[in-house]
């Protein structure tokens, strides 16, 4: 059986990828990856209660509310106050520093942000335009975002962050943040209100657009339209303020869940049914079917396989999570090779493809190359692209398939060579 494989090392090439990361719009150079190194006997495992996947690093909650990180610290990242400048990496889960109790967090590109039981908001990591919501440009502890608003939900997204306050309203800061009708938008350096009086319950953050599920269960996006990313038409003028996906006949009117990524969104409705929209580079909408990668796709279209979602997260690749806890995966992946144009080797799915091992889980991340899930158990899983430690699981090799992330007891950071 064909499985789900999210290896960006070498479907990047393969499909003709030309994403960048965060970190390389940011002027931070390109390097090398690490040498591998080999699992530490003397690690264990955690138990988690939620795992947020970032470009090259993943951050976790512990079930007693202290926070984990592992993979590239290269601008701190990982949370823990060790020096930046340096190529370090941790193959393995090590706490944050500050000895916070969080009740969520979210990873970006290369920040991290995270709300304690309260609803302050820390943030740490690289402040592209904003984004760690403080005076600093780096951080490589949590630092309490400048302000004295309290929220029940927040979303590190590429060089921007989003909080939700208890009573519905959406406040974002870093890039995209200020409402603007100009292309690129305009950054705040605090924490911005989202114009209109909607109330909101989710939000998911894109490179310079984001869609969010309301309190009436209905899905709203903003900012840029360019690829179709608002689910509205016509494509192409930014919208500073919410409007409302105009979904297909058939849709449910109440949707449950929402996400956004660079260039697509995704929404599930309260019949389990899946919608993308957006950029389709690499079937990542999921319908079955490929476009031509500037054809913008503004009408939401069902994602193929007749499941019955829970969740989707969307991204170059994008995966689900169906009612019983099984995940799905598609868009970018070194499988399914009869599924694109193109010479051999081809690399993208444009249908969902169960991930192997026959996992259950209740949560599910995307990051940049890998993918991470809590079970049922609260165990965390990893799987995808590894060259900096990203799975967790002690060593610096991709996997095809969910490995353990570990908690390493003993011993220094793992670091690369000069």
């Amino acid at each position: 059986m064909i499985r789900c494989v999210i290896w960006l090392a070498a479907a990047g090439l393969a499909c003709g990828s030309e994403r960048r990361s965060e970190a390389a719009h940011a002027g931070i150079p390109d390097r090398a990856p690490p040498s591998t190194s080999t699992v530490d006997p003397d690690s264990t495992e955690l138990r988690f209660t939620s795992v947020s996947a970032g470009e090259e690093f993943t951050c976790g909650l512990a079930q007693e509310g202290r926070a984990y990180c592992w993979g590239s610290n290269e601008v701190g990242q990982l949370g823990d106050g060790s020096k930046m400048g340096e190529l370090v990496t941790r193959p393995y889960a090590a706490p944050v520093a500050g000895g916070h109790a969080f009740a969520a967090i979210s990873a970006g590109d290369v920040h991290v942000c995270a709300l304690t039981a309260d609803g302050q908001a820390f943030c740490w990591g690289y402040d592209v335009n904003g984004a760690l919501g403080g005076p600093g440009k780096r951080s490589a502890v949590p630092s309490a975002v400048v302000t004295d608003l309290r929220f029940v939900a927040v979303v590190a997204g590429p060089q921007r962050t989003c909080g939700l306050t208890r009573d519905g309203v959406v406040y974002c800061w870093g890039r995209f943040s200020l409402p603007s009708a100009a292309p690129g938008g305009r950054p705040a350096l605090e924490p911005t209100r989202l114009p209109g009086e909607i109330q909101f319950r989710a939000v998911g953050l894109g490179l310079s657009h984001a869609c969010g599920l309301a309190r009436d269960s209905r899905v709203y996006c903003w900012g840029s339209n360019e690829f179709g990313e608002l689910g509205v038409r016509p494509t192409g003028p930014r919208r500073p303020a919410p409007v409302p996906v105009t979904f297909p006949e058939g849709a449910a009117e109440s949707f449950t869940s929402v996400g956004a990524s660079p260039y697509d969104s995704c929404a599930v409705d309260e019949a389990g049914r899946g919608y993308c929209w957006g950029r389709d580079m690499f079937g990542q909408l999921g319908n079955g079917r490929l476009t031509s990668p500037d054809e913008p796709t503004p009408t939401p279209t069902l994602v193929a396989g007749g499941h019955q979602w829970r969740l989707i997260r969307p991204g170059d690749y994008a995966c689900g999570l169906v009612v019983d806890g099984e995940a799905y995966c598609w868009g970018l992946t070194s499988a399914a090779t009869n599924l694109c144009d193109g010479p051999p080797p081809r690399t993208c799915s444009a249908e969902p493809l169960p991930v192997a091992g026959g996992l259950r889980f209740r949560d599910l991340s995307v990051g940049g190359g890998h993918s991470c899930g809590v079970t049922t158990d609260g165990r965390s899983y990893c799987w995808g692209r590894n060259d900096y430690g990203q799975l967790g699981n002690g060593s610096r090799e991709p996997s095809a398939e969910p490995t353990r992330v570990l908690l390493r007891l003993e011993g220094a950071p793992v670091r690369s060579p000069p």
